[in-house]
Protein backbone atom coordinates (compact mmCIF):
# COMPACT_ATOMS: atom_id res chain seq x y z
CA UNK A 1 0.00 0.00 0.00
CA UNK A 2 1.49 3.41 -0.93
CA UNK A 3 2.00 6.20 1.58
CA UNK A 4 2.73 9.71 0.33
CA UNK A 5 4.91 11.60 2.76
CA UNK A 6 5.38 15.34 2.57
CA UNK A 7 5.96 18.10 2.06
CA UNK A 8 7.17 18.36 5.68
CA UNK A 9 8.27 15.82 8.27
CA UNK A 10 9.33 17.10 11.66
CA UNK A 11 8.61 16.63 15.33
CA UNK A 12 5.25 18.39 15.01
CA UNK A 13 3.76 15.93 12.52
CA UNK A 14 5.80 12.73 12.71
CA UNK A 15 3.22 10.88 14.86
CA UNK A 16 0.54 11.41 12.20
CA UNK A 17 2.84 10.14 9.46
CA UNK A 18 3.87 7.17 11.60
CA UNK A 19 0.21 6.19 11.99
CA UNK A 20 -0.34 6.36 8.21
CA UNK A 21 2.68 4.10 7.66
CA UNK A 22 1.53 1.63 10.33
CA UNK A 23 -1.95 1.51 8.78
CA UNK A 24 -0.43 0.76 5.38
CA UNK A 25 1.85 -1.92 6.81
CA UNK A 26 -1.05 -3.66 8.53
CA UNK A 27 -3.20 -3.49 5.38
CA UNK A 28 -0.89 -5.60 3.24
CA UNK A 29 2.46 -7.32 2.76
CA UNK A 30 4.15 -4.27 1.26
CA UNK A 31 4.37 -0.56 1.88
CA UNK A 32 5.71 1.91 -0.67
CA UNK A 33 6.91 5.21 0.78
CA UNK A 34 6.63 8.10 -1.67
CA UNK A 35 9.07 10.71 -0.38
CA UNK A 36 9.43 12.55 -3.67
CA UNK A 37 7.52 15.66 -2.53
CA UNK A 38 9.44 16.28 0.71
CA UNK A 39 10.91 19.75 0.92
CA UNK A 40 11.36 20.23 4.68
CA UNK A 41 12.77 17.37 6.75
CA UNK A 42 14.81 16.97 9.90
CA UNK A 43 16.37 14.03 11.71
CA UNK A 44 12.93 13.01 12.90
CA UNK A 45 12.29 11.76 9.38
CA UNK A 46 15.41 9.60 9.38
CA UNK A 47 14.41 8.13 12.73
CA UNK A 48 10.97 7.33 11.32
CA UNK A 49 12.47 5.82 8.18
CA UNK A 50 14.90 3.66 10.16
CA UNK A 51 12.21 2.39 12.52
CA UNK A 52 9.87 1.71 9.58
CA UNK A 53 12.46 -0.47 7.85
CA UNK A 54 13.24 -2.31 11.09
CA UNK A 55 9.57 -2.96 11.82
CA UNK A 56 9.02 -4.08 8.24
CA UNK A 57 11.85 -6.60 8.60
CA UNK A 58 10.45 -7.87 11.89
CA UNK A 59 6.93 -8.27 10.43
CA UNK A 60 8.08 -9.66 7.09
CA UNK A 61 6.73 -6.65 5.18
CA UNK A 62 8.42 -5.23 2.10
CA UNK A 63 9.14 -1.52 2.59
CA UNK A 64 10.20 0.34 -0.54
CA UNK A 65 10.91 3.85 -1.73
CA UNK A 66 10.03 3.45 -5.43
CA UNK A 67 10.37 7.09 -6.45
CA UNK A 68 13.68 8.93 -6.28
CA UNK A 69 13.98 10.76 -2.99
CA UNK A 70 13.48 14.48 -3.01
CA UNK A 71 16.69 16.53 -2.90
CA UNK A 72 15.95 17.58 0.70
CA UNK A 73 15.87 13.91 1.78
CA UNK A 74 19.01 12.96 -0.10
CA UNK A 75 20.91 15.93 1.34
CA UNK A 76 19.78 15.15 4.90
CA UNK A 77 20.74 11.49 4.58
CA UNK A 78 24.18 12.38 3.27
CA UNK A 79 24.78 14.97 6.02
CA UNK A 80 23.68 12.52 8.70
CA UNK A 81 25.98 9.79 7.36
CA UNK A 82 23.23 7.48 6.12
CA UNK A 83 24.40 7.44 2.52
CA UNK A 84 22.02 7.86 -0.39
CA UNK A 85 18.33 6.85 -0.25
CA UNK A 86 18.85 4.75 -3.37
CA UNK A 87 21.54 2.82 -1.51
CA UNK A 88 19.05 1.91 1.21
CA UNK A 89 16.65 0.44 -1.34
CA UNK A 90 19.43 -1.60 -2.96
CA UNK A 91 20.67 -2.94 0.37
CA UNK A 92 17.15 -3.93 1.40
CA UNK A 93 16.47 -5.61 -1.95
CA UNK A 94 19.66 -7.67 -1.74
CA UNK A 95 18.88 -8.60 1.88
CA UNK A 96 15.35 -9.71 0.93
CA UNK A 97 16.68 -11.76 -1.99
CA UNK A 98 19.24 -13.42 0.29
CA UNK A 99 16.44 -14.35 2.68
CA UNK A 100 14.33 -15.82 -0.14
CA UNK A 101 11.76 -13.00 -0.17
Amino acid sequence: MPVTIGPTVNLANVAEIREAILDAMHAGDACALDCSSLTDVDLTFLQLLTSTFKLGDRLGKAITMPQPAAPAVAALMERAGFGSPEGWSGIRQRKNEANGQ
